[in-house]
């Protein structure tokens, strides 16, 4: 953490990581916290290295300015434009509430802002809101666990490199619980909402949940063996695949179909009630699980 006092008051700029996610965030904004109780009256988060962010760990953002605010800082965001990261800031229309800018020298430039959590206020630099759309945020949300099944991926390749273990059993953990959380917002939003009420509609949403529940007990299963064991590996790479074809199936028949028929308005209302079906589901998350040994008898 870098920190500039030529002005009256310090400013702190604060890279974080690569990879931001819901198994992480506490460690990955713990020294944003830290600048914001050492009294710093700007505070930048560095994201323009940030390749890997989920929607639930930029809004922690939200409450670190919240903090910064009663001590009468201010939190800045550098992120690249065009990046994975700012087109998730852009579908939580982010800039509502925390100033964005495209690089950290921009950020720290930048003169004194009003407070920007009052309602209906922007940033003065921000550009036209984007508006997400269920259909929106489910992508989102895809790519975002696409992006840690390459991850578990490379690790499969390397798993008889030593190097590789310790990342194996943190990674399918937040792999299978971001896809479990994706399958629960779908039975709870989406499913009743996109299904036909009719005999034909009920008929689809017995099979979406039924389908999501197998997998549910497919990660259950893998659960309950050994991380790295020859079993534990095929029961992963099965549910990783039966999760795959799911996904396919349902983003060309029950999105796709919902696309066609829904307006707008009915897009966004439902992307608001997944958003705070999401908010809950991860305050009420217990992040803290017992670690495991490997197959080996090494641990993660």
């Amino acid at each position: 953490m870098m920190h500039d006092q030529s002005a009256q008051c310090a400013s702190a700029i604060v890279a974080l990581p690569a990879v931001i996610d819901l198994g992480c965030p506490d460690r990955a904004y713990e020294q944003l916290y830290a600048a914001v109780a050492d009294g710093a009256s700007v505070v930048i988060a560095d994201l323009t290295a940030t390749t890997l962010c989920d929607w639930s760990s930029l809004r922690r953002l939200v409450a670190i300015q919240h903090q910064a605010a009663a001590r009468g800082g201010q939190l800045r965001l550098a992120i690249t434009p065009g990046s994975p990261v700012h087109h998730m800031a852009q579908l939580m229309d982010l800039d509502h509430l925390l100033p964005i800018y495209p690089s950290v020298v921009q950020a720290a430039a930048a003169g004194p802002l009003p407070h920007l959590n009052a309602p209906g206020l922007r940033h003065p630099a921000a550009g036209t809101a984007v508006v997400a759309d269920i259909t929106d945020l489910i992508g989102a949300d895809l790519l975002h666990i696409l992006r840690w099944q390459a991850q578990f991926g490379e690790i499969r390749r390397r798993r008889r490199d030593p190097a590789s273990w310790p990342a194996l059993a943190t990674t399918w953990d937040t792999l299978a619980r971001l896809i479990d959380l994706h399958m629960r917002a779908k039975d709870v939003i989406c499913v009743p909402a996109m299904c036909d009420p009719g005999r034909q509609g009920r008929t689809l949403a017995r099979e979406i949940e039924g389908a999501h529940e197998n997998i549910r007990e497919m990660i259950r299963e893998t659960g309950r063996q050994l991380p790295g064991s020859p079993r534990w590996w095929h029961l992963a790479t099965t549910t990783l695949s039966a999760w795959t074809v799911q996904a396919d199936c349902e983003e060309r028949g029950l999105l796709a179909d919902y696309r066609r028929r829904a307006g707008p308005a009915l897009r966004c209302q439902l992307a608001l009630q997944w958003r705070a079906f999401m908010d809950a589901q991860i305050r009420n998350q217990d992040l803290s699980r017992p670690r495991r040994m490997f197959a080996d008898g090494s641990a993660p």
